[in-house]
């Protein structure tokens, strides 16, 4: 577990649930209904296996037995999949979990820490690699790895192919390249993200509410602040340091 991830993934918890004005936060950023639950890995012995509530806002974060299960999780998605090119000869449950190419919505964790274009980043690599332009070991992508081999597999032998190799074949090679064509065509409009203007307070406050969010999640992640008192310092930290304002700006600005 590092500081950085940490703070970037909390962040995203956190955070919205701040902003939303709700003290829980499900899949994808919405107001959770329903607590969902993660079973983490008995193969590591620092991790609990007893389920983990995802509704990770105050009220149920001090509940949480091992908190730092979720942080790994996304570590291990964003992180290391990504950029660590051993990782699937040393672990290779997590091989299998990629080579069968899990949707995000069925993975235990599902908070994408990505950006914007990586769809299509990744999908260039894939691309290049594929039509011989790039030799597939210069890439350091996990998931592309495992994609280009699921694709040359059914590209040689379609008739014969599993599940998962069509899947890929077809998602890649024909959804993801319709979107290419589609942006090299100037059909396609990119919002990123959905509210891509700056407020006024963002524009003198938003550095220091970084740096309060950064140095809040690192005090909890190390234990120098209890979740339940750090949350609530922060949030009422961050109201009153323009978080209210830029809140009230950005709902005046997209109710016009």
């Amino acid at each position: 577990m590092t500081f950085k991830s940490v703070s970037r993934v909390m962040s995203v918890v956190l955070v919205a649930c701040v902003v939303m004005g709700t003290t829980a936060c499900g899949s994808k950023g919405n107001a959770a209904t329903k607590p969902e639950t993660a079973s983490a890995s008995k193969t590591d012995s620092t991790v609990s296996s007893e389920p983990i509530p995802l509704t990770l806002g105050r009220q149920t974060l001090q509940n949480v037995k091992l908190p730092e299960a979720a942080v790994k999780i996304v570590n291990l998605f964003y992180d290391s999949l990504k950029n660590d090119q051993k990782l699937l000869e040393k672990y290779p449950e997590v091989a299998e979990y990629v080579k069968t190419g899990v949707d995000g919505s069925a993975r235990p964790f599902n908070i994408e820490v990505n950006t914007a274009t990586s769809l299509m980043d990744e999908y260039s690599l894939l691309k290049q690699c594929l039509d011989g332009k790039k030799d597939i070991s210069e890439v350091n992508i996990s998931e592309v790895k495992s994609n280009f081999e699921s694709i040359t597999k059914y590209k040689e032998d379609a008739e014969n192919a599993d599940t998962t190799a069509w899947s890929k074949y077809h998602s890649r090679c024909k959804g993801v390249d319709l979107i290419q064509k589609l942006e090299d065509d100037g059909t396609f409009n990119w919002v990123t993200p959905v509210f891509p203007s700056t407020t006024p307070t963002m524009e003198t406050n938003q550095s220091n509410l970084d740096k309060l969010e950064e140095e809040t999640f690192i005090k909890i992640a190390t234990g120098a602040v209890s979740a339940d008192k750090g949350f609530d310092e922060f949030v009422s930290e961050w109201k009153s340091q323009g978080g209210d304002t830029i809140c009230k700006e950005i709902a005046d600005s997209l109710n016009k």
